[in-house]
């Protein structure tokens, strides 16, 4: 505590002038919320960018010192890059030290540096007006990670009301100087329509440029898109068997799903169930609950691999705990029958409920025959446990977000 308070204090000169910062929160903005399959990545808030010290830099340390001692700001904000780094140099209150003083000199990497900390609250104290305030300075530089953090927390809501305007605004600029994350970003906002009218066409060619560009995130979100045919007159499956392909060979997981269900059913590839249940297999093992789910369908029919009901039951149990409903339902069918387990009416029933609240009509109507079957103050009991259940997952969700 005594640290960040240090740290703290070394902000105010730079930090304590904010005019506008407290004056830009915006209304609130509708976010219906678009599928998740094609959102961007959910970890909004990326690890803290360390650029590289040149050799040079690192092997004459003294001058690079001497340099910020004398008020050179690129000099400072190098230093502070370094002392940011971990290892046996890694010292935060140098880090913030020199970021402050090239910062307070106007250098954009250094202002960028700063508002980062303030965002992640790694370092020194969360606060997001600061990091705003920050963002901004260094955003109207013309520096493109600083308006996509801009952009991205008017678009998200990261402390602040959703505005889609200024995301829009700062996403552009971004996208303009080359940032293929801003692009991807503005891909998701043309799609769903977020702040303008949707347009695939031009969602597309925003995607596009992420992808083409290496970003992992824009090539699965183009590889959806073919592949759902969402805004399209017709679906594209050799679109999407390039991106998704491209998208998995980064360790994608749900890159790995897509390519999966495309082997299953023989979508633009010839189907193939034991490349299927490899690529189901990747995916599930990363966690993706979808992929769980769909490696127990081939467990359980014996789809591309030896017939396990067992496994089944793991796989779709494993989805259902990050609230899947599919996994739900699978699960629920299971202790029904006693496929894979001991049958169980009321882990049948917990589960058929769960997938049904999210509106599974087959799990409805294993509810209404599970109901006649079974006393009301069991039913009551797991009603209970099927509160807790819920709660539990969406926790889950909330802190994986």
């Amino acid at each position: 505590m005594i640290k960040r308070y240090i740290i703290y204090l070394m902000f105010i000169q730079f930090i304590s002038i904010p005019s506008y910062a407290q004056s830009e929160v915006p209304q609130d903005g509708a976010l219906i919320g678009p599928a998740k399959s094609i959102y961007p990545s959910q970890k909004p808030i990326d690890p803290i960018p360390k650029p590289a010290i040149s050799t040079a830099d690192v092997t004459n340390l003294p001058q690079l010192q001497a340099d910020a001692a004398d008020g050179n700001k690129l000099a400072q904000c190098k230093l502070g890059i370094y002392y940011l780094r971990e290892g046996a140099t890694q010292d935060y209150t140098k880090a913030i030290y020199w970021f402050n003083k090239s910062a307070s000199q106007g250098f954009r990497v250094a202002q960028y540096h700063l508002g980062r900390l303030f965002e992640t609250g790694n370092v020194i104290a969360k606060d997001q007006q600061k990091a705003i305030y920050c963002y901004r300075r260094a955003a109207e530089q013309n520096y493109a990670p600083a308006q996509y953090r801009l952009g991205s927390v008017y678009y998200f809501g990261l402390g602040v009301s959703k505005d889609y305007k200024q995301a829009l605004y700062w996403l552009r600029q971004a996208s303009k100087n080359e940032d293929s994350r801003a692009a991807n970003l503005l891909g998701c906002m043309y799609l769903y329509g977020h702040g303008l009218p949707s347009d695939t066409k031009i969602a597309i060619d925003y995607y596009n440029k992420a992808a083409e560009a290496g970003l992992l995130d824009g090539q699965r979100n183009l590889g959806i898109v073919y592949y759902t045919g969402k805004g399209l007159q017709r679906k594209d499956f050799q679109q999407a068997y390039f991106w998704a392909t491209k998208a998995a060979a980064q360790g994608d997981a749900q890159a790995e799903n897509m390519l999966g269900d495309m082997y299953r059913h023989g979508r633009g590839v010839k189907k193939d169930y034991k490349i299927a249940f490899e690529w189901f297999q990747k995916g599930a093992t990363q966690g993706f609950a979808s992929a769980q789910t769909n490696l127990g369908m081939m467990y359980q029919f014996g789809h591309g691999t030896t017939k396990d009901e067992k496994q089944a039951v793991c796989w779709y149990q494993k989805a259902a705990e990050q609230g899947q409903v599919e996994g739900e339902h699978h699960l629920a069918n299971m202790y029904y029958k006693g496929f894979g387990t001991t049958q169980n009416n009321e882990k049948a029933y917990l589960w058929a409920s769960l997938a049904a609240a999210q509106g599974n009509t087959n799990s409805k109507r294993l509810l209404e025959y599970l109901r006649t079957q079974m006393h009301p103050a069991t039913i009551e009991a797991l009603q209970i446990q099927q509160l807790t259940q819920t709660s539990r997952i969406t926790a889950d969700k909330t802190e994986d977000e």
